[in-house]
């Protein structure tokens, strides 16, 4: 059983959230996106080894970068 989901909605699925670029984070914002979520195993359980805590930190900066927060 598939889930169905809304045509305004766009799943990108990738073999883990490390390879999530800020840049695909962003450009998502540029193309309209309300939002955009991340969603991967929790810091300590990642099957490729530390891909959840780079994700971590790109999101971070793709927040900092979106907001216009220099720091």
């Amino acid at each position: 059983m598939r889930l169905q989901y809304p045509t305004n909605l766009r799943i990108v699925r990738l073999p883990c959230t490390g390879r999530a670029d800020v840049n695909m984070v962003l450009q998502a914002f540029v193309e309209g996106a309300d939002g955009v979520m991340v969603n991967g195993c929790e810091i300590g359980s990642c099957h490729f080894i530390e891909g959840n805590v780079r994700a971590t930190k790109r999101v971070g900066y793709a927040k900092k970068t979106a907001s216009g927060s220099g720091d």
